[in-house]
């Protein structure tokens, strides 16, 4: 199991990445998804900033799969002090069911917003957020304060038996939330990072389950599988903000009542509603 020696050394991570091969790979994948997350929500928030409905709960959700890259990146760095990277740790693992959450209430609210119009939307998912980000802050800094070091089993097991139920419940309601998105060209990308985000988050607390119970194969396995998903969720964030960017510029978010008469280019043709709800319907 790898673990950090009295000088803040990690030790066990020669043998546990393939001779530091595959470790190096791990950090700029990390760092790649968390300076894509961080790019993406720049785009989107400058391009729907004006908008009645500027996607808070998204842009958050998407903060938090940055969170994940950035803990992930943080707690393999040698060179930081050891609470550093604790904390590093325990913020990717506390970000990634809280990316699936937000995610999740994302969906939600751009099915409520395409159903009624930004005027009617009951949307909540601020204030929550808000909620979510104050006690997910509190709760890394104790867990970092109270481990002095990562992979402390004896703080992470009584989280992983708390959390990882409640997780795999709101991965399957994300799963069944995609299903409004199934025949939308807009949206498309919506449900797809949702769902490459509770795979990340599944595989991420697999592998610390693995690590705490010393099943290194499946750790070795989930470990290099997390490689290839924090990449590819990164390249999706990244896409889904430029498909916001363009889809606005042409007019499109207008027709799905995303983003108000005011900032579409040009006024396009009143939108008949269909009684069977679409992403794009037409």
């Amino acid at each position: 199991m790898p673990y950090f020696d009295e000088s803040g050394v990690i030790m066990g991570q020669l043998p546990g990445h393939y001779g530091m091969s595959e470790i190096y790979t791990h950090i700029y994948a990390s760092f790649f998804l968390f300076l894509a997350s961080i790019a993406a929500v720049a785009i989107v928030y400058s391009t729907l900033k004006k908008s009645k409905f500027s996607w808070p709960v998204i842009l958050g959700g998407m903060l938090y799969v940055g969170g994940i890259g950035l803990g992930e990146g943080i707690e393999h760095l040698p060179f930081l002090d050891p609470y550093i990277r604790s904390m590093g740790h325990y913020t990717h693992l506390i970000s990634a069911p809280i990316a699936v959450f937000t995610l999740y209430l994302g969906m939600k609210e751009t099915v409520e917003l395409c159903k009624v119009g930004p005027e009617k939307a009951k949307l909540g998912g601020a204030e929550i957020g808000m909620g979510i980000f104050a006690a997910a802050s509190l709760v890394v800094i104790l867990m970092g304060y109270l481990a002095h070091t990562p992979w402390n089993e004896h703080i992470e097991s009584p989280v992983l038996l708390i959390i990882f139920l409640p997780t795999l419940f709101f991965v399957g309601l994300v799963i069944y939330e995609s299903r409004h998105f199934a025949e939308s060209t807009e949206m498309l990308y919506l449900p797809i990072i949702s769902i490459a985000v509770s795979f990340l988050t599944l595989d991420i607390w697999i592998g610390r389950f693995a690590d705490v119970e010393g099943f290194a194969g499946l750790y070795i396995l989930t470990h290099s599988f997390q490689d290839t998903l924090l990449a590819a969720t990164g390249g999706m964030v990244l896409l889904f903000a430029l498909h916001i960017w363009y889809s606005h510029r042409i007019g499109r978010l207008f027709l799905l009542g995303v983003s108000s008469h005011e900032e579409a280019p040009e006024t396009p043709a009143p939108v008949p509603r269909k009684k069977d709800f679409r992403v794009d319907e037409q």
